[in-house]
């Protein structure tokens, strides 16, 4: 049985949706500009968002404690010079939750960061292309 081609899900590299790409290819000169700065915004926004999140400040103070106490341990201390290899057995299940708890955390900062940086992209290659035809000084 032949395996189907499915269909490209995106018409740009950036994995932005193909109805907010073409209406970005689609802006007229002063409002792909306007857009390019708002993407570029927003981008910076999200990530200084992500930086100042108080929860997920807090996940991550959590996780270093957590590793802190567990570096200070002398039988780790011992492990790490003998058998590097027998690490994962001093971790503990609390420092394996505040890790998925921090990584949950993130993934919406992180897809909001990508999509941004993606849209911004998506306009300044159409700038770009505006610029190589001439339309655009």
């Amino acid at each position: 049985m032949a395996k189907k081609r499915s269909r490209a899900k995106f018409n740009n590299p950036h994995k932005i949706q193909n109805d907010v790409a073409t209406e970005i290819r689609q802006l007229n000169n002063e409002k792909l500009i306007a857009r390019i700065t708002l993407e570029y915004r927003n981008w910076v926004a999200s990530q200084e968002s992500k930086k100042k999140d108080p929860e997920l400040v807090k996940a991550a103070d959590m996780i270093k404690e957590a590793k802190e106490e567990i570096k200070n341990q002398p039988e780790y201390q011992e492990m790490v010079e003998e058998h590097k290899s027998k690490l994962e057995v001093y971790m503990t299940e609390e420092l394996a939750r505040y890790t998925e708890e921090h990584k949950n955390l993130l993934q919406p900062f992180n897809e909001d960061i990508a999509r941004f940086r993606g849209m911004f992209k998506v306009a300044i290659e159409e700038l770009d292309n505006r610029k190589d035809k001439g339309i655009i000084n």
